[in-house]
């Protein structure tokens, strides 16, 4: 150590300030020389093992960009800052009391609508077509002044479940919301009523017809509603014994008279107004009695009924009519036939699953059910025969009718009637009853 300190303390020596200042080119250069010989000799004096242990410095990342620094904001002057301030909170409180001041007599009208209290007393008709949508209502309401804010209506009656019946109404036009709601679903403000005049002998298929021209159901829904509903809460109506046989269940049953209907009714509807009609008045005490009598049901005297309503056409004759069936019925026995030509006419509309079963020159005794919708005459007819020994009887073209006992004197009465022209008296010497 002491020699390396030596050597470096001659090596400081020698390259004093002093020394290179002279001009001596000899002792630079030999200086250079020795310089130069001591660098290329220099050894580091580190133990491999220093080596060894020396840290490896990781790979170095190159440092990310700095973000761009958003340009800095330049603050106002306080002064125009507060004045600017106080007149951006005027206009947004303007505002504000403008928009309160809006709804505030929007909700105003509208509840003043609600209660009727914007409307007068004057009455408004509204008419509601059955293909009218709920918005449709609401504009026709509008139009016709019962309402006046159609957006409030409309919101009541989501809110409440309104519907509606179609109709014509007549109701004030100071209404609150919840009286026009119950007046277009009910029917005390109703005046779209009709009168449909049933004949008597009609079958259902005209009724159906009739009501359909009147508007007041579907001709088609009204027959399917005679067999599918049920209407087995009327005592007549239970008691038919085999409904499921029958083209028309309620064929016979249905009254003919004039009805009062709404427009746009229901099928059930119309058929239970008819059928309290005949509960009331046709199908008495009386008619359950009198068929006893005779050892008949309701259903049998109303078969029976429909036969001679399809008859004849007066109360002599129904009478008389009635006396030829009953006296088939009772003496020709169960294989009897009653040959009637209606019942052939009425099968002959139906469909071929009900051949045979209203024919009657095919089916013994009465037919499967009624073929008509007879009147009170025909029903009373049924009920009261007059008393003969005629089991024969054939009409001439202007409607008069010809009795007989045996088959002879039938077949003499048919050579007559076919000599009758339109509107000539009948020979009065042919016999018209008989004992």
């Amino acid at each position: 150590m002491d020699e390396q300190k030596k050597i470096h303390d001659t090596d400081a020596q020698s390259i004093q300030p002093e020394e290179l200042a002279e001009p001596d080119l000899v002792a630079e250069e030999a200086f250079r020389a020795e310089r130069e010989k001591r660098i290329e000799g220099f050894v580091l004096n580190i133990s491999e093992d220093e080596l060894a242990d020396d840290p490896v410095l990781p790979e170095q990342k190159p440092e990310p960009e700095p973000a761009p620094v958003a340009p800095k904001r330049v603050e106002r002057p306080l002064v125009r800052r507060k004045k600017n301030s106080w007149m951006y909170s005027t206009i947004y409180l303007c505002v504000i009391l403008a928009i309160g001041v809006v709804l505030g007599n929007f909700v105003a009208s509208g509840i003043r609508d609600l209660l009727g209290a914007s409307r007068d007393e004057t009455e408004v008709t509204i008419t509601i077509d059955p293909d009218m949508t709920d918005g449709d209502i609401i504009r026709h309401l509008e139009e016709v002044g019962a309402i006046r804010e159609p957006f409030f209506f409309t919101l009541y009656a989501k809110v409440t479940g309104a519907t509606y019946k179609p109709g014509t109404y007549v109701i004030k036009g100071n209404a609150d919301y919840e009286l026009i709601n119950n007046s277009l679903r009910g029917t005390a403000n109703r005046i779209d009523t009709v009168k449909v005049t049933f004949i008597e002998g009609w079958t259902l298929q005209q009724f159906a017809k009739a009501l359909e021209e009147h508007q007041v159901c579907d001709a088609d829904e009204f027959l399917e509603a005679v067999n599918e509903e049920d209407f087995t809460n009327y005592k007549f109506i239970k008691a038919i014994p085999n409904p499921k046989e029958r083209a028309y269940v309620l064929e016979g049953y249905l009254f003919p008279d004039t009805y009062e209907f709404y427009k746009y009714s229901t099928p059930k509807t119309v058929i239970r107004k008819i059928l309290n009609n005949v509960n009331s008045y046709v199908i008495t005490r009386e008619v359950y009695d009198k068929a006893e009598a005779l050892g008949m049901t309701v259903d049998e005297v109303l078969i029976l009924a429909s036969m001679i309503q399809k008859e004849v056409n007066n109360t002599t004759d129904m009478k008389m009519v009635s006396s030829v069936f009953h006296n088939r019925l009772k003496n020709w026995g169960a294989t009897g036939k009653l040959q009637s030509d209606p019942t052939s006419y009425y099968e002959q509309t139906l469909g071929e699953e009900y051949k045979g079963l209203y024919d009657t020159y095919v089916c013994n005794g009465l037919p499967v059910g009624p073929i008509s919708n007879p009147g009170r005459q025909a029903i009373q007819a049924a009920l009261n025969p007059t008393k003969s020994s005629n089991y024969y009887f054939v009409a001439d073209v202007n409607g008069k009718t010809y009795y007989a006992k045996t088959l002879a004197e039938h077949n003499k009465n048919i050579a007559y009637v076919n000599t009758v022209k339109p509107n000539t008296p009948g020979d009065t010497s042919v016999p018209t009853e008989g004992d």
